[in-house]
């Protein structure tokens, strides 16, 4: 019975993380991939298997693969994002490498906190790398490499305010997760509640 509730345990424990790939990664990567090869689609048909299980487990594979590729170009909009930080909270703005390591540390005094910031982390990435595949769909268009159907006919004003309002989903999503993370670690670490 024990062991029993150990393996429940680890498996409740995966879930989450499994769960934040899938906001941050896989449900940016599916549809970027489908606006990029849209055109190429029927001679993409031979390529995957009848079974619709199997299909769709590749299909989230390559989504997560290139949610994964697209998170190192969103660092851009966090770099972008921090005046904002700086203005909004009245502090001096510096690119904290930390942030990861303070999520970790947050978790250890309050895993319910760390949980909230993993989950509000993983919205702020997707909100991040929406707008990375966007500039990368506009610049594959624009370079006729792969010419995306859904910007076809759509002016340079219609691409700008997407692209800004993907902007401001970004940068409200990734101040509220630094706000709430800033905020946490201040209550936990800093003034040194006890943990629970």
């Amino acid at each position: 019975m024990g062991e029993e509730s150990g393996s429940l345990k680890s498996v409740a424990d995966l879930i989450p993380s499994f769960y934040y790939d899938l906001i941050a990664r896989v449900s940016v990567g599916v549809p970027f991939l489908a606006l990029l090869l849209w055109k190429e689609r029927d001679s993409l048909k031979g390529l995957l298997p009848p079974d619709s299980w199997v299909a769709f487990l590749l299909l989230a594979g390559a989504g997560y693969l290139a949610g994964l590729l697209l998170t190192p170009l969103s660092l851009i909009w966090t770099v972008v994002i921090m005046p904002a930080e700086a203005i909004i909270f009245r502090k001096k703005p510096s690119l904290n490498w930390r942030r990861g390591i303070r999520n970790d540390e947050i978790a250890i005094r309050n895993k319910d906190a760390g949980l909230n910031l993993a989950k509000m982390q993983a919205e702020a990435t997707l909100c991040q790398n929406l707008v990375s595949a966007f500039v990368v769909l506009m610049v594959a268009d624009w370079s006729k490499t792969f010419p995306v159907l859904a910007l076809e006919n759509r002016g340079l004003t219609d691409r700008c305010v997407l692209f800004l309002i993907l902007l401001a989903c970004a940068g409200f999503q990734t101040l509220s997760y630094m706000s709430s993370q800033s905020r946490l670690y201040h209550l936990f670490i800093e003034s040194g509640e006890e943990p629970r």
